[in-house]
């Protein structure tokens, strides 16, 4: 998933006027806020069977997961359904850390900015506690230098 969001920020910014914005969020006790009810309809949802799906409550009812063996794999089907709403972003999710990534032209970043009120809207319905403080963005962009020099003048 790191190669394909390398490859896509890398193949954006090869155009004009042009940026990257990757957000990564980072949840309270991400594995620990999931609710066993949401997540065992969820996986009913996608057709495992009543057995393996009663089994999971049960695992999961009033004890911690974190350090869990199972819990970064019922993470993911917890949060299987937070997807991008706009062409123009990737969410990146592994484990309990998901990022988002904007490819945004012309300085428009509307659609990134929905798409993070969306997803934390989104967060904040599956009962997911975003941290603030270790929440970070970076944004890529590329600088085109000219050097004026008279070496360079020399070579033309």
């Amino acid at each position: 998933m790191i190669s394909f969001a390398l490859h896509t920020a890398l193949d954006h910014l090869e155009r004009p006027h042009t940026y990257v914005r990757i957000l990564f969020l980072d949840f309270s006790s991400a594995f620990n806020t999931v609710t066993p009810n949401r997540l065992v309809s969820k996986l009913h949802s996608f057709g495992l069977n009543t057995t393996i799906c009663n089994w999971t409550l049960d695992f999961l009812t009033n004890r911690p997961q974190t350090g869990c063996v199972l819990s970064p794999l019922l993470y993911a089907l917890y949060t299987h359904d937070c997807l991008p709403v706009h062409a123009t972003n990737t969410i990146i999710k592994f484990a309990d850390d998901t990022t988002v990534m904007g490819l945004i032209s012309d300085n428009d970043e509307s659609a990134f900015r929905d798409e993070v009120q969306n997803l934390t809207a989104w967060y904040s319905a599956t009962n997911l506690i975003l941290n603030n403080k270790k929440t970070k963005e970076i944004v890529v962009r590329t600088i085109v230098v000219r050097l004026l020099c008279s070496l360079c003048e020399n070579l033309d």
